[in-house]
């Protein structure tokens, strides 16, 4: 009988989640103590938007693995997408201390801490992930939305337009240009 945990590494992979989080079950209760079993778990449980239950398995593999910064990264997008922003740039920040190179981490900041008000604080994260990552769309997606609720228009408008250089097949290309049209035309800060 193959092991249940990659069982449930196969499962997850090919998205069959509900399936994938049984089999990590089964793993879970016959290694309680195996940190992987549980983050793979919280993974399966994010992509279905059970975003209590990823909390709660990635704050058991950080408990039984407190150097993986994945699962503080990956804790911090479920608590972002509960609302806890906060507490997302908690965890993103840990994940940064963990590992100063981890793009993604920064840009989870850039995109919650708009939600607390920190405008300013969101744009800085942001340039350090713009110095790692140069050619990563996100950025600069991200910025541009972040330039715009600071009134800072030209360079929303450049880095909505670089973001469409970069991804020229976004799903969010004709939002965008709409956006970059009323940018234009605007003399107010959102």
């Amino acid at each position: 009988m193959a092991d249940e945990y990659e069982v449930g590494v196969a499962l997850l992979v090919g998205g069959r989640y509900e399936e994938a989080i049984a089999a990590f079950d089964r793993a879970i209760a016959r290694s309680p103590q195996d940190s992987q079993a549980y983050f793979s778990r919280g993974q399966a449980h994010l992509s279905l938007g059970n975003y209590r239950a990823a909390v709660r398995d990635f704050t058991q593999t950080i408990a039984l693995s407190p150097t993986n910064g994945e699962a503080y990264y990956l804790r911090g997008v479920a608590r972002a997408k509960l609302g806890e922003y906060a507490l997302a740039v908690a965890d993103y920040s840990q994940a940064i201390q963990i590992d100063p190179q981890f793009v993604e981490a920064y840009l989870g900041l850039g995109e919650v801490l708009p939600y607390l008000g920190q405008l300013e604080e969101a744009l800085a994260q942001l340039n350090v992930a713009r110095s790692l990552a140069p050619d990563n769309p996100e950025i600069y997606h991200l910025r541009g939305v972040v330039y715009a609720q600071l009134g800072r228009y030209p360079e929303a408008i450049a880095d909505f337009q670089r973001y469409l250089e970069l991804f020229p097949e976004s799903p969010l290309r004709s939002e965008v240009e709409f956006v970059i049209r009323i940018l234009r035309e605007r003399q107010e800060p959102f």
